[in-house]
């Protein structure tokens, strides 16, 4: 994976922890289901096709933040699975999370 293929799906998985953590305030729930499809990856990463060795590094990318993704060839999507209390999180999210947290304890 280039330098380009990284910051795109770091600034993906980053926009999907912060969504996460806003759900949290409503809802506590810390398990969130999300989709990326194919055309969105060629889009933002120039790529005409994703080579196995790709969707691997994709994959590998996401799997050491802890967060499960999973190809669907069928429908040509990355499934994702982020769990926040097993996801790695960044001082900045960390900190989010925690407020978002007291929020949701101090509405309900």
């Amino acid at each position: 994976m280039n330098l380009q293929d990284r910051i795109y799906f770091q600034g993906v998985l980053d926009d999907f922890i912060y969504a996460s953590i806003q759900r949290v305030a409503r809802s506590n729930e810390l398990v969130h289901r999300y989709r990326l499809t194919v055309d969105e990856v060629r889009q933002n990463t120039g790529r005409q096709r994703l080579h196995e060795s790709v969707l691997y590094e994709i994959e590998a990318f996401f799997n050491y933040s802890n967060v499960l993704i999973t190809y669907d060839r069928n429908f040509g999507t990355f499934d994702i699975i982020l769990d926040l209390s097993r996801c790695a999180l960044n001082q900045a999210q960390a900190r989010f999370l925690s407020t978002a947290m007291e929020v949701y304890r101090s509405e309900n």
